[in-house]
């Protein structure tokens, strides 16, 4: 070989040598430095103002503080904070659904205080997932200088219990919930921006008129509604509150055309159809529905709807059954509609019941979790002619179907599918860590309708559901049946494994 080409060889191996030991020793010492697509910054301040605030990473902290995120984007339709949860394995501590975005919720100008001393001292971490479109998120770990005399903080009252069972095989938990009861007259806070004690539907409405997009209208005492009351955007509807309505009015609280609103610690009942009709990207948290005729709560389109720790039950009448009757039904462009910690129980129809594209389309998945739903005269979960994906993980669902004798009542057959957990012309599932046990028929099931995305469907006309035809992906894993039936494994596309 020329000795010329073998010495420049060797000197660009050097070379290369040398620029790829330097680039290993840049990434080993340089400091980790926020992702592209950061969610913005997490910041603390000592004002409920959030007046002079700093950043909460590598902070020390006792006491009330007011944590929020400074986003690094202006259009975000929502924020998800986690606490000591980096992996977000668990539901949010808490969803915030308009600006600013504080850890513990506030108003416009006033953020409510988050008391640090619920956690023990030492390092903890606080995670935000910002939500438009894509989702980012940031995280900063800070210090508790002092020891906890409290548990862990909440962010809002939960339906009693509100379960967890656990992903993997273990006893049969045999718990006996009752209903939670009905929350009852208190203070308003502070961070209202106007405060309605008592009076009619006429009253709240007043009161939401007269308030901007994006107001905290707080409400103690009881309601009596003789007509609907209409909510702007971004509003956010506080209690705790008791509101009874009347037959004849079709809904109780209506943002179906405006969305972004936050409904929290109503408790609402006697309405013809149903007590919220929620629009899209509202959340719903805490309280109770119930004794509606048709549902708790329903809607559709209403993407990104978010139900969080609340009651729902004794809705639907037999009248109602097969056009949405129940606990819970989504309908038409269902996209994003996430379900956690409720208690959905003693429904006449489907205790949650998504019906017609639900998608996920803004977030990872749509996320049916952590609920204790049972004595639901049909399924418990119904995800029908969707296509997800959907993870439905970590519920009790118990004694669905009829399996309690109701009078009228029979159970549907294994066709329907009848059972607890079931799907119908759908894709995209993913069911494990789930407590059964009870339901008649079966505990997991399964149908084909052979209903082409595109097809002809029903009464409704050409093109109107878009179903999906077999073989579907349906993965089935780690459930405790408690002596359900688990059927359709092996056809359809549906795969089960360590199911017991």
């Amino acid at each position: 070989m020329n000795p010329t080409l073998v010495s420049s060889h060797f000197r660009f191996r050097r070379t290369l040598s040398l620029v790829l030991g330097l680039t290993l020793i840049a990434l080993l010492v340089t400091p980790l430095v926020a992702a592209a697509g950061s969610a913005g910054d997490l910041q603390v301040s000592m004002s409920s103002n959030r007046s002079k605030s700093v950043p909460l990473a590598n902070s020390n902290q006792t006491g009330k503080v007011f944590i929020f995120l400074a986003p690094s984007a202006t259009k975000i339709r929502k924020v998800q904070f986690y606490i000591d949860d980096p992996k977000k394995l668990k539901p949010p501590f808490r969803t915030d659904t308009a600006a600013p975005w504080d850890l513990n919720g506030g108003s416009k100008t006033l953020a409510k205080p988050f008391d640090v001393s619920g956690l023990s001292a030492g390092t903890h971490v606080i995670t935000a997932v910002a939500v438009n479109g894509s989702t980012s998120e940031t995280s900063a770990s800070f210090v508790v200088d002092s020891p906890s005399p409290s548990p862990s903080p909440s962010p809002s009252p939960s339906p009693s219990p509100s379960p967890s069972p656990s992903p993997s095989p273990s006893p049969s938990p045999s718990p006996s919930p009752s209903p939670s009861p009905s929350p009852s007259p208190g203070t308003a806070p502070v961070d209202c921006d106007t405060v309605v004690a008592g009076g009619t539907q006429a009253t709240v409405q007043a009161a939401v008129n007269s308030q901007s997009p994006g107001a905290f209208i707080c409400l103690s005492g009881s309601f009596t509604f003789g007509g609907q009351v209409n909510v702007k955007k971004s509003q956010t509807i506080r209690g705790p509150a008791t509101i009874v309505g009347s037959s004849s009015v079709q809904s109780g609280f209506n943002s179906e055309s405006t969305g972004d609103v936050t409904y929290q610690d109503l408790n609402v009942s006697g309405f013809q159809l149903r007590g919220i009709r929620p629009g899209p990207n509202d959340t719903i948290l805490g309280g109770r529905l119930h004794h509606n005729g048709r549902n708790g709560t329903g809607c559709g389109p209403c993407p990104g709807l978010t139900v969080d720790g609340v009651e729902i039950d004794h809705n639907g009448n037999p009248d109602e059954l097969g056009r949405g009757g129940g606990g819970i039904k989504i309908a038409a462009k269902a996209d994003d509609v996430d379900i956690r910690n409720s208690y959905v129980h003693d429904n006449i129809g489907n205790g949650i019941w998504y019906d017609i594209e639900a998608n996920a389309v803004d977030q990872d998945f749509i996320y049916i979790e952590n609920n204790f739903i049972e004595r639901n005269t049909r399924k418990g979960i119904f995800y029908e002619i969707s296509g997800g994906p959907v993870v439905i993980r970590n519920n009790v669902v118990k004694s669905n179907n009829c399996a309690v004798v109701i009078a009228d009542c029979t159970p549907q057959g294994e066709g329907s599918p009848g059972g607890g957990i079931t799907a119908n012309s759908s894709t995209n599932l993913e069911i494990y860590g789930n407590v059964l046990g009870g339901n008649a028929v079966a505990g997991i099931n399964f149908r084909d309708d052979n209903r082409p995305e595109g097809g002809t469907m029903d009464q409704n006309g050409p093109g109107c559901c878009n179903g999906y035809a077999a073989p579907f992906k349906i993965s089935v894993h780690d459930n405790q049946l408690n002596g359900d039936r688990l059927l359709k494994c092996g056809t359809l596309g549906v795969t089960c494994s360590r199911n017991s």
